[in-house]
């Protein structure tokens, strides 16, 4: 359990790499939600 933690804490150490990890996440939903519209309107 210690691992997780120290994994987290440097992950949250290093902003640049956070903002990337996040813009990639909101990508990935962006792209899921587009693709469930079309579905829809398909």
């Amino acid at each position: 359990m210690k691992g997780v933690f120290n994994s987290y804490d440097l992950f949250f150490l290093y902003e640049k790499e956070r903002l990337n990890y996040i813009n990639r996440e909101m990508a990935i939903l962006d792209y899921n939600s587009a693709m469930s519209n079309a579905i829809e309107k398909a």
